[in-house]
């Protein structure tokens, strides 16, 4: 799958969330080619921006002074609802580490359970 919800593809080129955070995730996901839990929208966000703009460099990278509303709505009556992500994009950041991984990387000490 290559489309995503717009305001999810800004939120992730931005870092600032514009609607459904699902969506947000979808995109995070796709360029990690597995699913991303909450921590690692932290911990990869910098690189999913990067690779996102270099990819497609009409995507704004931030949306000043809490104009995050109208970047959302311009680019989307400019562009649509869904935006097709270059498929170059797909697993870009798959580095082999998993979720538990990442959140030692982040400095997390404690006990991890999982299910």
């Amino acid at each position: 799958m290559t489309k995503f919800a717009t305001h999810g593809v800004l939120g992730a080129s931005t870092g600032i969330l514009m609607g459904d955070i699902g969506d947000l995730y979808k995109v995070v996901s796709f360029l990690l080619g597995r699913p991303a839990h909450t921590h690692d929208l932290a911990h990869y966000g910098k690189r999913v921006a990067d690779a996102l703009i270099i990819c497609h460099p009409e995507l704004p990278d931030d949306a000043p002074d809490g104009t995050w509303e109208k970047v959302r709505d311009a680019f989307t009556s400019k562009w649509g609802d869904e935006m097709e992500l270059d498929p170059a994009l797909d697993a870009v950041l798959a580095d082999d580490r998993n979720p538990i991984e990442t959140l030692r990387d982040m400095g997390f000490g404690g006990k991890i359970t999982t299910l």
